[in-house]
């Protein structure tokens, strides 16, 4: 999995002035991730997610939300993990 991943939300060290950093810190993790999925524009895409709030109907499909405390840990999130990179093999 490590190869294929291409991003991660923004870390407080990312940030260089005071207006990109008060975007970074008012946005939701959805508008996060499309900020960076517009800005490279990869061919596919899913994000793996622990907030799901403010994520469109439409665009759940690019999601893998899992929780808080298992992470990745959980069955669930592992299925639809293996299930999501192995379309995309």
């Amino acid at each position: 999995m490590r190869t294929r991943v291409i991003g991660a939300t923004w870390h407080s060290l990312f940030g260089k002035d005071w207006d990109e950093q008060q975007w970074w810190w008012n946005a939701s993790r959805y508008r996060q991730i499309l900020r960076d999925v517009q800005r490279r524009q990869p061919a596919q895409w899913f994000a793996i997610d622990d907030d799901l709030e403010g994520w469109p109907e439409d665009d759940r499909e690019h999601v893998v939300g899992c929780s808080p405390p298992i992470g990745l840990s959980g069955e669930a999130t592992q299925s639809t993990l293996k299930a999501k990179l192995e379309m995309w093999r």
